[in-house]
């Protein structure tokens, strides 16, 4: 991701999440982000992912980029949280393996639990919780007015028009 965030012009740094993280019992406790503010701050583009990392209870389990971001997101007063996947947003069943899927083009505070069923039987489920643990992360941050939106980032243009303030592009989750 840093390499293509280079080669298209965005001054990008990897930060290695774990070095400065502390889990307990799986859960992210505390991260140090110092030097994240210190190369926002110098025009530089901290790129934050998934690694295991040190658990006081457990000495080790996985710090999903899915957790870091909301994190990030409320400790850096952020007002917006933007998902790259590979397909549009979030749907009604998976939408690679379904023709008649269909796009939930708002996850709110109204149909948050409908949506939660749906995804609950999600086969793309991986090690960190697939779309579901995704969405409930990112709900999480609705009540502190920060949005979400997942968008389909191997559209080209898609990024550069959601990070100018175009929405509609994917799915929108907000409280109201």
């Amino acid at each position: 991701m840093t390499k293509t965030l280079i080669e298209k012009g965005v001054p990008a740094i990897p930060c290695q999440a774990s070095s400065h993280t502390v889990m307990k019992k799986g859960k992210l406790e505390r991260m140090d982000i110092n030097a994240i503010k210190g190369f926002l701050d110098i025009g530089l583009v901290p790129t934050l992912y998934g690694v295991p990392a040190y658990d006081t209870e457990q000495k080790c389990s996985i710090l999903s980029g899915d957790v870091i971001g909301p994190y990030l997101a409320v400790s850096l007063n952020a007002k917006k949280i933007i998902h790259g996947s590979d397909v549009d947003g979030v749907f009604s069943s998976d939408p690679k393996k379904d023709p008649k899927a269909k796009l939930i083009p708002m996850i709110s505070y109204d149909n948050f639990n409908e949506v939660k069923k749906m995804l609950s039987g999600s086969t793309a489920v991986d090690v960190t919780g697939g779309m579901a643990k995704k969405i409930q992360e990112l709900f999480s941050l609705t009540e502190s007015g920060i949005e979400s939106e997942i968008v389909n980032a191997t559209k080209p243009g898609i990024i550069k028009r959601v990070l100018s303030g175009e929405k509609g592009l994917g799915t929108l989750i907000k409280w109201k």
